[in-house]
């Protein structure tokens, strides 16, 4: 978060960390969204054909499953989102641009079905080639070492895969990302004729499906705020408690420290009670509730003025402005 606030260790203090605040995303969702299901609707209208040279494909373009795959990896391992799938598909006509959105109630119904806060939908996946030919001449050599020219095609396809994506909100079924991306992949090939060098090219590429993992995870990360890492020093060394308190974390067992810390904040002791308490706001800044670690934080301070725990509260609060 690049917070100006300096750092003190302690010998009396032990060092934790987790996965805690985030980091702003590309494209900001609303706050409230924290769980997305994905729907696809790109299956072509009426059975639409689609053709690539001499290749003709009905339904699906290649690519469009690992494109839907690489997205749901992309979100899960971001672990921000609780994510669903939605196994069946609107159709929608095929065009390299946006279909008309879904209806306010279709997403109002399909949210709710999933109980989920926002609807996901790859609404453009489309492949499209073109070819170029271009004449030449080519030197070659006979069987006697002598070179003479032939004229030659060298054709050039160009395959560019093309996906769009709109994130629609449960709530109030507005639209709060819409977006578009596409990749291109060139070939060339020489031959005597152009149906000789189209032979050599490669007409529906091997590289689409890998190509299109990548694109789906690409605008996971597009829409994901990062989960950063947070360190943070905790009081383990005080009593007993504290100490057993302390193999809980090691283990990663956080519920039983807190239940520790809330039994050792409520001793008469204003110095072990500080430090119990301040526990606890570490505990409530992992749950991502800034305002219960903040609250909990300055009621640590008044009980014990303690430069260490001044600097928590002071790192809470910038936290809390920047949120």
């Amino acid at each position: 978060m690049g917070l100006a606030i300096p750092i003190l260790l302690s010998s009396c203090m032990s060092m934790v960390h987790f996965n805690g605040g985030t980091a702003r995303s590309e494209k900001s969702l609303p706050k409230e969204i924290k769980s997305i299901v994905l729907v696809n609707r790109t299956l072509p209208e009426f059975n639409i054909f689609h053709t690539i040279a001499t290749s003709t494909i009905i339904g699906d373009r290649p690519g469009i499953t690992e494109c839907l795959n690489g997205l749901f990896d992309g979100l899960i391992q971001n672990n921000f989102y609780n994510v669903k799938r939605d196994v069946k598909r609107q159709r929608s006509r095929q065009s390299g641009s946006f279909p008309p959105p879904l209806f306010g109630i279709e997403i109002q119904n399909i949210c709710k079905q999933f109980n989920t806060d926002a609807l996901l939908s790859i609404e453009i996946f489309d492949i499209k080639t073109n070819f170029s030919y271009q004449p030449g001449v080519k030197i070659q050599m006979d069987n006697t070492g002598k070179d003479y020219p032939i004229n030659i095609i060298t054709a050039t396809q160009e395959t560019t895969i093309i996906a769009g994506w709109r994130v629609y909100n449960g709530k109030d079924t507005t639209i709060a990302d819409e977006y578009i991306t596409e990749r291109k992949l060139l070939w060339k090939a020489d031959g005597i004729n152009e149906i000789n060098a189209n032979s050599k090219l490669p007409l529906l590429p091997i590289e689409i499906p890998k190509i299109a993992s990548e694109m789906g995870y690409s605008y996971a990360q597009r829409i994901s705020p990062k989960t950063e890492i947070i360190y943070r020093q905790y009081y383990g060394k005080e009593n007993d408690e504290l100490k057993r308190a302390k193999a809980f974390i090691k283990s990663g067992n956080w519920d039983g420290a807190k239940k520790i810390w809330l039994e050792q904040a409520n001793l008469s002791d204003n110095k072990t009670s500080s430090r119990a308490t301040y526990n606890l706001a570490i505990y409530y800044e992992k749950q991502r509730d800034v305002n219960a670690a903040l609250e909990l934080a300055q009621k640590a301070y008044n009980l014990d003025k303690n430069k260490y725990t001044k600097l928590y509260v002071q790192l809470l609060q910038i936290i809390k402005n920047q949120n």
